[in-house]
């Protein structure tokens, strides 16, 4: 996160970055701590907050939706979040934080209201990898949703002996917005989807 401040600090000349891990921002905002409240209790808190259509969600479905509609908008102009769910880990590590909450180990950039960036400490456990692979397929069919073919060229790469790391991934054309105060994603990419 360090790095990533840095870079950011120097391109859009701001010396502020201040750091929230999620539960913080959802014992400010929503009086919850999101990694110990159990799905009933999260959804109601939505349903009281937001104007849903259905109450057929999953716990981080709505946890994403709260943090959209209730915290984003109420960010500084520029901060990093960490320590996500363990329900939003993906490819990141999940492991206790200090404060004893399962935690993802991923974080994220938000500038001026958008996600600027997403950092993982990368899962190199294959079986574990494999099971979330198929974790997911299962919600997805259990959802009617297509299911994916699991990466097997991923998976071996990481059984060949991927060593521990991490990584950030940095929308250039989101930097290019807050550097230069553009409004629209269109107006910040070569060929917009209706220039193509």
């Amino acid at each position: 996160m360090e790095e990533v401040a840095e870079l950011l600090a120097s391109l859009l000349e701001s010396e502020s970055f201040p750091k929230f891990s999620y539960r913080e921002l959802f014992e400010i905002h929503l009086n919850i701590n999101p990694h110990q409240a159990g799905a009933e209790e999260i959804a109601t808190i939505a349903q009281e907050r937001i104007d849903l259509s259905t109450s057929e969600l999953e716990k981080t479905d709505y946890l994403q939706l709260l943090m959209t509609t209730v915290i984003e908008p109420k960010l500084p102009p520029a901060c990093f979040i960490y320590d996500y769910p363990k329900e939003q880990a993906s490819l990141a590590v999940i492991e206790k934080n200090i404060a004893q909450d399962t935690v993802a180990k991923r974080f994220e950039v938000y500038c001026q209201g958008m996600e600027l960036a997403n950092g993982y400490y990368e899962l190199i456990d294959v079986a574990e990898q494999r099971q979330r692979f198929e974790a997911d397929n299962n919600a997805r069919q259990a959802h009617g949703l297509e299911v994916y073919p699991i990466d097997e060229k991923f998976l071996a790469a990481l059984e060949s002996g991927m060593p521990s790391c991490s990584g950030v991934a940095l929308g250039i054309d989101r930097l290019f917005m807050a550097m230069y105060n553009v409004e629209y994603i269109d107006q910040a990419i070569s060929f917009s989807l209706d220039r193509v």
